[in-house]
């Protein structure tokens, strides 16, 4: 009896465990597909428990009405993607529900090649709002957020420092490194502005890998310089 009951707890963690498993999907043939009914932009105007209240903006495919609050249900381990109120996305939908294995992304941060695939497939939208601010505040959000992915870094003591045009060198206190590669693969650790115009570079950024840092003392900076100069400036 104690095995059976095993078994079949084993089974049901299992189902709940492995039911949700996203497996990669073309982007144009999950538009394309029938599974796939709307495509939209909306904005998150509520949220009810599992449920969330959704003002459609723009749509590039299905059969949903513009500037029509729709609602969606999020009521099974597949279909329980959260959204934040207020924020701006555009949904892969379909049965007024959302799985958490598509192409479901926040609008600001969604990426070029997901909306020139739409611009692509679908050049006139089949509806838009009215509220065309609306979409130029989005439109702006999305392009300021890939632009200060792509150049701004933030120090450790939260000034923004815009690099674009601009040459500028990583150093962890062994090696130097490009903004690119810092972008890539330092991004989480706490970064310190060492100096600017020096070693013909118009920034020079300490990467403090190991986040331990929450100052940078002069003795400090000093000694890195030095190491720096040494080592990279000739």
């Amino acid at each position: 009896m104690k095995l059976k009951l095993i078994f079949i707890i084993l089974i049901l963690f299992s189902v709940k465990t492995f039911s949700c498993i996203c497996r990669p999907v073309n982007l144009t043939d999950e538009i394309k597909s029938k599974y796939t009914e709307n495509i939209f932009l909306a904005k998150v105007t509520k949220q009810l428990g599992n449920s969330y209240e959704l003002l459609p903006l723009k749509i590039w495919k299905g059969n949903i009405k513009i500037d029509m609050i729709y609602k969606i249900e999020q009521n099974t381990s597949c279909h329980r993607p959260s959204f934040t109120v207020g924020e701006y996305y555009i949904f892969f939908e379909s049965e007024n529900r959302i799985s958490q294995c598509s192409s479901t992304k926040n609008y600001s941060y969604s990426s070029t090649y997901l909306i020139n695939t739409l611009r692509r497939m679908y050049p006139t939208p089949l509806k838009t709002s009215r509220h065309h601010n609306e979409i130029e505040k989005m439109e702006y959000k999305r392009e300021l957020a890939k632009y200060e992915k792509e150049n701004v870094v933030m120090v450790f003591n939260g000034e923004k420092i815009d690099l674009k045009n601009k040459k500028a060198v990583f150093f962890d206190g062994k090696s130097i490194f490009s903004k690119s590669v810092f972008k890539k693969s330092h991004s989480h650790s706490n970064i310190f502005l060492m100096d600017t115009k020096m070693c013909d570079y118009d920034y020079i950024f300490y990467v403090d890998k190991k986040t331990k840092l929450r100052s940078f003392p002069s003795k400090t900076k000093q000694r890195l310089t030095e190491k720096l100069i040494k080592k990279f400036c000739r």
